[in-house]
């Protein structure tokens, strides 16, 4: 069984289409854990309500939400996903394929951007690719938790994602996870997410900010503390 844990706060505007991507993979084997934000002011508990189980989150972090939803979760692999990113056909069914092998700990896929965007952006996107597919050959996972899944079992021996840094704290849990077992980057895992960060950002400044922070996280161990908030 697969665990989906979407952590989201305000997101109606995205999170119909990610739930309706789900329920349209053709995979029954499966369940939705929606972690709202209690701070959310809009619709997003309402509509996660119709397909799947909601749990709301009193503290703050996108670790906390992550880590809270593992606690309701009842399946053998459990799959993070964001609010914004909708799944390819087939991805539930070819993560449970990809665990079949017990030596593997941690699994991701090619994400491209959801919307209509330049060259730039889909260039930062094909880095961001290029990145998890080498890290992965090499056992080293540098994994993103908008398209990211571990067994349960290793979740826990991990320890979970790190409630003290906000940033890269998807990066850090992979690692971890990698360490013990198998890290596995699968084309069929695909996905496609909101580029609105870098959108609103600018390529530029995003992409300062992602160079300037992988220097701070595998040099210094010291991450930016937020990113800035957009809508």
């Amino acid at each position: 069984m697969i665990s989906v844990i979407i952590p989201a706060y305000n997101e109606e505007r995205f999170i119909e289409r990610t739930l309706l991507a789900l329920r349209a993979q053709g995979f029954k084997d499966y369940e939705i854990i929606t972690v709202v934000d209690v701070r959310s002011s809009d619709n997003t508990a309402r509509i996660a309500r119709r397909y799947g189980k909601v749990i709301k989150q009193s503290s703050k972090g996108v670790s906390r939400a992550r880590n809270e939803g593992t606690r309701y979760a009842k399946g053998d692999i459990l799959y993070f996903l964001d609010a914004d990113t909708l799944v390819l056909p087939g991805v539930l069914r070819r993560i449970s394929s990809e665990f079949k092998d017990s030596r593997v700990a941690v699994v991701t896929g090619p994400i491209t951007p959801l919307e209509n965007v330049g060259y730039f952006i889909r260039f930062i996107f094909l880095m961001g690719n290029l990145s998890a597919h080498f890290t992965a050959k090499i056992n080293r996972p540098s994994f993103t938790g908008s398209n990211m899944a571990v067994r349960t079992g290793i979740f826990k021996k991990a320890g979970g994602f790190n409630t003290a840094i906000s940033t890269f704290e998807d990066i850090d849990f992979s690692l971890r996870a990698g360490r013990l077992g198998k890290s596995i980057f699968s084309n069929a895992v695909r996905v496609r997410s909101s580029a609105r960060r870098i959108i609103k950002y600018g390529s530029i400044k995003f992409s300062m900010f992602v160079i300037a922070n992988m220097i701070r996280y595998y040099i210094m161990r010291n991450p930016y503390k937020k990113y800035e908030h957009i809508s």
